[in-house]
């Protein structure tokens, strides 16, 4: 097994590249079920649509303040608008009603989510015809909530005309009868008035009775008579008819409300109290059965009979039996209904016209196909209006057939609108006759064929463009009789298949070109094919004329004749062999990618943009503590990271969505259970094979014990520095300082005897001076920084004075408070990352100012250099030179941030800075 540590860092990037491609192929090959659902969901939006565009009913849809968002085509033509013009509505635009407080009422609750269903509203078209409609509403939710309303609404303006005649005409009658009943009633109180004429009044009274009995018992309808209780008194023959008794006592004493239905009888009771506290009443229906059960309608009107006081003594009522004209009028109003339904749903023009042709009624169709805006823009004209003075005799010729009864069909005429363009219309007619059999209309429909005409012509271009696609597609097309034969193929298959002429194929079965061991797999497939009408992605091998197999990917369809029946099959052939072999290598290529990830000792983990965890290796899991895969996944990669570096996160997240690649950061994890660890992350960027971001992929280094030993190296360096360094202060400088005073007793004693000599012993306690002096830097320059609180700032201060005096250069040191640091290693890694800095200002960046400064910002510990020079290069890398590497080695031991950036009007500024291990003094 080879170690990452063995291997380059171009090896693992095209490694992490690699597998970024292999996570991007499998994304790709599971979009072809989302493909296949989508194609599912169109067909059925397809149908859908389908029954919206052509249903005779209007259907729209409305948002929650009433403005439309759409309606089907039925809605725009009864309204003349486009539906742009449309959407610029709202509901209160064509309200023509009076009960605008019940629809704001059943609007709150479709907000709400409650349906309403048979609401009665009346509207009003841009051309000021009022509409009554039935409808009906639901709303539409989104996430739970109500979005927006659907509606469907019926036209039922010629049903409530229909009923509002009828009701006139009951009035008119009920009207009729009780002024007779009152001009009655009158002249029977004038000849009881006069008692000076009493003989005379009684005979009058008496042949008045004799009429009023004959004209109730010779009435059609039942008149009865009722006692204040309800009790039937009287009641004229016609009961019997009527009702079906066959004698007075079946009926006397019972009370009109036991004639009615259950759901009836409390309307009657009512109406007859208020019969009598109103004097009379007129035009109720009510639902009774007869005295073998069977249910009549009938209508009854009623007027109080009062005593001579005036008081009320009895009612009299009369009821008619109108079982019958309800049938006629609900087949009648049925009849009107369905005929017209037929005619304004009809996708042909009807024009209705008299004798010589001039126009009488249109449908709406008419108006749409003829460009008119109202019917009085086409009433009245002639059907010569519509077609060009050449084809006069031709229209004169049909009339003269159509006024001998002999109806025209399918005419075809080029016909004018009322704007001047034409149109090819298909027309239909026939006479039309009143009761007695006599000539009274013409019926005329025109189909419009214009799109036929331009289909038909539309047809003979896509024949053309669909020979030429299946001739030169780069797939073989065959055709295939219902036995498996090849009727025909295109060119196609000379190149694929390796054939010469037509009779290497035509004719010969698809069977004989696969293997034995493939053809009842072939066979199988073909009857499929044929029972379900189409079968896709089969892939079989095929033999190519010169012997070679090669693979190919086969789609066929079942193709019917003009009735419907089977008679042949389609079939696409591709060749996938290249395919196929590049996927086997694809497949091999992520077994190794994915044996690579489960067994890297580096966690690898990707998510997508929104940083959350897709995916993670066997590594991770042991990594981060985790059981399975579930507890990382879909989590925020941040919440893997300590707190203190999410801003530092998400600079570097910033810079990988920019396609830079972050390597060797150093960080804090949590693992699941919450205890850290320090990592070292490399990340980059995932692309989909179009080049478009998907994600972001890391690889994590546990990297705990190696910062572990590195801290116990550095305090085992620092404390072997300080014994070096007190070995050659105390040790080596106290020896060569005793040679000195040794020394220079002998030159004392020498410069009496032997100056020659005693000259020699001054020079070598000179040299002796300068070994003790050299000793002395060397011990400092080993332990830089004593081990005390404030020797950071008293070496930095020493390092200002000596580069001024080295370099003859302004070295200032700023340290505006007292900053104690306890731990030696920190500040004798800052002092040398500072000298460092200082170092490079002077010798490559020419500096004649350089500024070193000390400070605690914000709780962290801040060392910064900053110089006059001539700054830092384009293109510069922190990772350039030795000293710069040194540098951020050092500042990542003692988990330190390094920053080297150009300064504000010129030179650099080096800055080093981390979370505050100092006490600050002022």
């Amino acid at each position: 097994m080879i170690n990452d540590k063995d291997k380059s860092k171009e090896q693992l990037i095209r490694e992490l590249e690699d597998l970024r491609q292999r996570f991007a192929q499998l994304e790709e090959e599971g979009g072809a079920e989302h493909k296949r659902i989508e194609g599912e969901l169109k067909k059925s939006e397809q149908m859908h649509r389908t029954v919206f565009q052509h249903s005779p009913d209007f259907i729209y849809l409305n948002d929650l303040d009433g403005f439309f968002l759409d309606g089907n085509p039925a809605t725009l033509e009864v309204h003349g608008l486009s539906l742009e013009e449309f959407q610029k509505k709202s509901f209160l635009d064509f309200f023509a009603g009076d009960n605008l407080e019940e629809l704001i009422r059943l609007s709150d609750g479709l907000k709400e989510g409650r349906p309403v269903f048979g609401l009665k509203l009346r509207t009003r078209t841009v051309w000021g015809q009022i509409l009554e409609l039935e409808i009906n509403a639901v709303p539409l939710f989104e996430d739970g909530k109500v979005v927006s309303v659907l509606s469907l609404a019926r036209d039922i303006t010629a049903r409530v005309n229909a009923e509002t005649k009828l009701k006139q005409a009951y009035d008119e009658m009920e009207t009729r009868v009780t002024q007779r009943t009152v001009e009655l009633l009158k002249a029977n109180q004038e000849l009881r008035a006069g008692i000076t004429e009493r003989q005379k009044a009684e005979t009058a009274l008496r042949e008045s009775e004799e009429l009023y009995r004959t004209l109730v018992e010779t009435s059609p309808d039942v008149i009865t008579v009722m006692d204040l209780e309800g009790r039937l008194t009287y009641a004229s023959p016609r009961i019997f008819e009527t009702y079906g008794y066959k004698s007075e006592k079946e009926f006397l004493g019972k009370k009109f409300s036991e004639l009615t239905v259950a759901q009836d009888r409390g309307k009657a009771i009512a109406n007859f109290r208020k019969s009598i506290l109103e004097g009379s009443l007129r035009g109720q229906e009510y639902t009774t059965f007869k005295k073998d059960g069977t249910l009549i309608i009938v209508e009854s009107r009623s007027s109080v009979l009062r005593d001579a006081e005036g008081n009320p003594k009895a009612l009299i009522g009369i009821t008619r039996d109108i079982t019958e004209s309800k049938r006629a009028e609900t087949v009648l109003r049925e009849s009107e209904e369905r005929y017209r339904t037929l005619v304004e749903t009809s996708p042909e023009a009807v024009f209705v016209t008299d004798l010589k042709g001039r126009v009488k009624e249109v449908s709406q169709r008419a108006l749409e196909i003829s460009g008119a805006r109202e019917k009085k823009d086409l009433i009245g004209k002639s059907c010569f209006d519509f077609a060009d003075s050449g084809e006069y005799a031709g229209i004169k010729k049909h009339m003269a057939k159509i006024l001998k009864s002999q109806a025209i069909r399918n005419v075809e005429r080029v016909i004018k609108r009322i704007d001047g363009t034409t149109y090819f219309g298909e027309v239909s007619a026939s006479m039309l006759r009143d009761d007695q059999g006599n000539a009274k209309e013409l019926l005329v429909t025109i189909h419009d064929v214009t799109e036929r005409k331009r289909a038909e012509t539309a047809l003979k271009e896509s024949e053309e463009m669909y020979r030429t696609l299946i001739e030169t597609s780069p797939d073989v097309i065959t055709l295939l009789d219902m036995e498996g034969r090849i009727t025909y193929a295109t060119g196609k298959i000379y190149e694929m298949y390796g054939y010469k002429t037509e009779k290497d194929f035509l004719g010969k079965k698809v069977l004989d070109f696969v293997s034995p061991k493939d053809r009842e797999r072939v066979s199988s497939n073909l009857m499929k094919s044929a029972r379900l009408g189409s079968l896709r992605g089969n892939e079989y091998p095929i033999l190519r004329k010169d012997g070679k197999v090669i693979i190919t990917e086969v789609s066929s369809a079942l193709i019917k004749d003009a009735h419907g029946q089977p008679k042949g099959m389609i079939a696409i052939n591709r060749d996938v062999t290249e395919r196929k072999h590049s996927e086997e290598a694809l497949r091999e290529s992520e077994e190794m990618y994915r044996t690579l990830v489960e067994t890297s000792p580096d966690a690898i983990v990707s998510t997508d943009l929104k940083m959350r965890v897709t995916a993670a290796s066997q590594r991770t899991l042991e990594l981060f503590g985790a059981d399975k895969k579930e507890d990382l996944i879909g989590k925020m990669s941040l919440e893997l990271t300590d707190p203190k570096d999410y801003r530092e996160n998400l600079r570097n997240i910033n810079k990988i969505a920019k396609g830079k690649v972050v390597r060797n950061v150093e960080q804090v994890f949590s693992r699941v259970d919450g205890t850290k660890f320090i990592g070292e992350a490399n990340a980059a960027l995932l692309k989909d094979a179009s080049g478009n971001p998907t994600g972001l992929l890391a690889s994590i280094r546990d990297i705990t014990e190696r910062k572990r030993m590195e801290k116990e190296i550095l305090e085992i360096a620092a404390r072997e520095r300080r014994r070096v360094g007190h070995d050659l202060h105390d040790g080596l400088g106290q020896h060569l300082t005793a040679i000195s005073f040794m020394n220079k007793v002998l030159e004392n004693k020498l410069v009496s005897k032997c100056p020659a000599e005693a000259r020699e012993a001054g020079k070598i306690s000179k040299l002796i001076s300068e070994a003790i002096t050299q000793s002395r830097d060397l011990a400092r320059g080993v332990n830089p920084v004593e081990p005390r609180a404030d020797g950071l700032m008293v070496s930095l201060r020493q390092l200002s004075v000596n580069l001024e005096r080295l370099f003859k250069v302004s070295c200032a040191f700023q340290c505006p408070r007292r900053v104690l640091v306890d731990d030696n290693i920190i500040s004798t890694n800052l002092y040398y990352i500072a000298q460092e800095a200082t170092s490079n200002a002077i010798k490559h960046g020419k500096a004649q100012h350089v500024k070193v400064r000390l400070a605690v910002v914000r709780n962290k510990l801040t060392i910064s250099v900053s110089d006059d020079g001539v700054g830092i290069p384009k293109n510069f890398k922190i990772n350039g030179g030795l000293g710069l590497q040194i540098m951020d080695y050092r500042s990542k031991i003692i988990g330190a941030n390094l920053s080297i950036q150009p300064g504000r009007k010129s030179g650099t500024t080096v800055t080093c800075s981390l979370p505050a291990p100092a006490k600050v003094l002022h």
